[in-house]
């Protein structure tokens, strides 16, 4: 089994949205240049939309006859001091007009739910204070052209009533033009105001942002999953809106009864974790009636700290209040979100897995390293948008708990090991990281300052060993709308990775010798490390195998309590002797620098209080795993070098070896004896048939009890066999006594070693 991740998480990159063409900006640029020409210096007057009853009515006369409305429009007016927004960051509520338009009105809302999306509509705002015109952009699909933006050129003369206040689609306050300048510049595509009237809500989200409204039936949806999504369009640029339900159908009563209107479209301007719990501040059109029930207005839950920190408005007429996400779901039947659509912007899609080793777990447990992990280059300031998905269940399965998902974002390793996976953190590595949410879905938003170093985004579930295959996504604008990606990403290659390979075994039933400075230190399962590539960097794991956790997928989950282990490593040639202390966590890592010795590194895990770690866990395990920056063999007992066939040259990454160190190594002079499996032949000694008794290659030195093979006299599952050869081999009593020399001189040199 390799150590590092299954690497499948092969990146497709698409690029998508679409930006206004040159020709476009073109026409823009131009028209800009014909109304500054025309104006002479003073405001613009558009001759192609003059103030007639041709620019309102379709007749020309009057919408009586199609309408069934008497004309409001006493004068033509510039609103003295007029602008487009209110200040940088609120864009007030919206007004419906005389027209029927309500459509355009709401889409406009909900766009409006974040003025630098609304901003975007505008091609040119620079002359609106100067010389009164504006150019405005709209998406309209044709079929029959590949320019689907048009954009639009108007001044801010306004259709007004007898007081002097624009008559159509406005803001709250009469001066605060973008609303009014949008609904001017649809008219003119479009002919004339009238022919505004007819559309949807979503045809003016389409309209006003090239993006397509995804739509979410809320009471269908799981309440988590919903909250992540309006989450994650929040924090990604994009805009939210909501349709009220109607009594009897999506709704749990009659909306009225409680202050919506039925059927009607709000504008989710903004929500989160608030400390009352998940909020949502709502918008409708200005002086709707509001919402009654909990949070409303006038509830008296509202103290002075929540007014400051929730930007609570007491103002019964301007549409906007807070909601519980409970009463949002409980009365509103249709989410929906929109993106704005008015650059390219990059898809990157990942499909990848958790799934054996590659399971790793969060961040705080020592397995981390193991998790799929992708290289970002980002060579300027991003702001990416993130989301993972697990797989919704097959066919008519019962849907299980999500598990707990998170992700991170640390900063990547220094040259030479910049494509490198990350194995240890210090101060300042983690960009990101999430708290990991029970949900199938995860979304959120990132901002990243550009880096020459690349990036490393990492998945993971909250504990090991919760499998499951997984979607990432990572999308980002593209800046120079030429369709190139602007940032890059892809996997961890595991020929450019660390050298790796791992042991491990069980812990007898003492548990080993205990920590260092104790006499019996010796007993510790003792591995060789030998550098074939010169010197290097080393990342030396020593971990916990086989501790209990609890892997609930719910709330509330607790941490398993494990074993004290620490890892220790030594050398007689040079002399070197460094270790980690022993902590009660999953496992713990040795960093260090090694240069070729004539001598083998020996690396010893332990146990602080080992006869309490095997008493309080049964078939309690450790594994050993090191990472270089060069090439070295590793694993096997210290007394001896590895066997034929179970030696690991470590230049190929991810190579596996499980080595137990119940299995004791022959004793250097009796060494050619020992045979690989394959090299096995009958027992002269016994008579015994070798392929009856020999175990296979992976479960340690094969057992026969003849002399062309070695006996394994400690693991108990062969003390049936070891009571029948004793009395057929003639050699089994030789080894025995000599392995017991053996490991006594070991332990007695391991001991002087660690004492200096």
């Amino acid at each position: 089994m390799a150590t590092g991740p299954i690497v499948d998480g092969a990146v497709s990159t698409e690029s998508e949205g679409g930006g206004m063409s040159q020709a476009q900006k073109d026409k823009a640029a131009a028209m800009v240049a014909a109304a500054l020409a025309a104006c002479g210096g003073g405001p613009f007057e558009d001759p192609d939309l003059p103030p007639s009853k041709a620019s309102l009515w379709l007749d020309g006369e009057s919408p009586a006859a199609t309408l069934g409305i008497a004309d409001p429009v006493a004068s033509w007016r510039r609103m003295e001091g007029g602008r487009l927004f209110l200040n940088d960051w609120d864009t007030e509520g919206v007004v419906r007009g005389a027209l029927p338009n309500h459509w355009l009105a709401a889409a406009s809302n909900v766009v409006a739910g974040d003025q630098d999306i609304v901003a975007k509509c505008f091609v040119d705002a620079t002359h609106g204070n100067s010389h009164g015109f504006y150019v405005v952009r709209f998406f309209v699909e044709s079929a029959s052209s590949g320019d689907e933006w048009q954009v639009v050129l108007v001044d801010d003369r306004l259709p007004c009533d007898a007081a002097g206040t624009p008559c159509f689609a406005r803001c709250p306050t009469p001066t605060v033009l973008w609303l009014a300048i949008l609904e001017k510049a649809y008219a003119k595509l479009r002919g004339c105001y009238e022919a505004t009237v007819n559309g949807t809500v979503e045809d003016g989200l389409v309209l006003l942002t090239g993006g397509m409204a995804r739509s979410i039936e809320a009471a269908a949806a799981e309440p988590d999953a919903l909250w992540q999504e309006m989450m994650g369009a929040w924090t990604g640029g994009a805009v939210i809106g909501c349709r009220a339900g109607v009594a009897g159908n999506g709704a749990a009563g009659d909306p009225a009864a409680v202050g919506l209107q039925p059927a009607e479209t709000y504008c989710a301007v903004t929500g989160g974790e608030m400390p009352p719990g998940k909020m949502v501040r709502l918008r409708a059109f200005h002086g709707s009636p509001e919402w009654r029930g909990r949070w409303a207005d006038d509830d008296p839950g509202w103290t002075s700290q929540l007014r400051n920190l929730m930007r609570f408005s007491r103002d019964a007429g301007d549409g906007s209040f807070w909601m519980d996400f409970g009463d949002f779901r409980r009365w509103f039947s249709l989410v929906y979100t929109c993106r704005m659509a008015d650059d390219k912007w990059t898809k990157m899609t990942a499909r990848s897995q958790w799934v054996d080793a590659s399971a790793g777990g969060g961040p705080n447990f020592v397995s981390w390293r193991h998790n799929p992990q992708w290289l970002l280059r980002v060579p300027r300031p991003t702001r990416l948008t993130l989301s993972m998905t697990l797989p919704q269940p097959d066919g008519d399965a019962a849907p299980a708990q999500p598990f707990a998902i998170g992700a991170c974002l640390f900063r990547g390793n220094d040259a030479p090991d910049g494509v490198r996976r990350k194995l240890v953190l210090v101060e300042g590595d983690v960009v990101f990281s999430s708290e990991p949410r029970f949900s199938r879905r995860f979304i959120q938003e990132v901002s990243l300052p550009g880096s020459e170093v690349p990036y490393l985004l990492m998945p993971f579930t909250h504990e090991p060993g919760l499998e499951s295959p997984f979607t990432l996504v990572v999308q980002t604008d593209d800046r120079d709308e030429d369709g190139v990606a602007d940032i890059t990403m892809e996997p961890v290659q595991p020929a450019t990775d660390w050298r790796t390979g791992s042991a491990s075994g069980s812990w007898d039933a003492s548990g080993g010798g205990g920590a260092p400075g104790m006499p019996t230190f010796g007993a510790n399962p003792q591995l060789e490390l030998r550098l074939t590539g010169g010197g290097g960097r080393f990342f030396i794991f020593a971990e916990s195998v086989g501790v209990h956790q609890d892997g609930r997928l719910q709330e509330g989950l607790q941490q398993a309590e494990f074993p004290s282990i620490g890892v220790a490593l030594h050398c007689a040639s040079p002399a070197l002797t460094q270790q980690v202390e022993a902590a009660p966590r999953d496992g713990v890592v040795l960093q260090c620098a090694l240069e070729p010795s004539d001598a083998p590194y020996v690396i010893s895990p332990y146990l602080q209080h080992p006869a309490v770690a095997v008493a309080s866990h049964p078939g309690l395990g450790y594994r050993i795993a090191v990472y270089s920056d060069v090439e070295f063999e590793f694993g096997g007992a210290h007394t001896a070098a590895l066997p034929p066939g179970y030696s690991i040259p470590v230049s190929n990454p991810h190579i596996d070896h499980h080595y137990h160190h119940h299995y004791p190594t022959p004793p250097p002079t009796h060494r050619a004896l020992w045979r690989h499996p394959s090299q096995l032949s009958p027992c002269s000694g016994s008579g015994v048939d070798a392929s009856a008794v020999c175990e296979p290659a992976d479960t340690g030195p094969p057992v026969c009890g003849g002399h062309n093979c070695w006996c394994c006299i400690h693991d108990a599952k062969f003390a049936q066999r070891r009571t029948t050869q004793r009395s057929k081999c003639p050699f089994y009593d030789i080894y025995e006594r000599l392995d017991k020399i053996e490991q006594g001189v070991d332990r007695h040199l391991s001991l002087m070693a660690l004492m200096g």
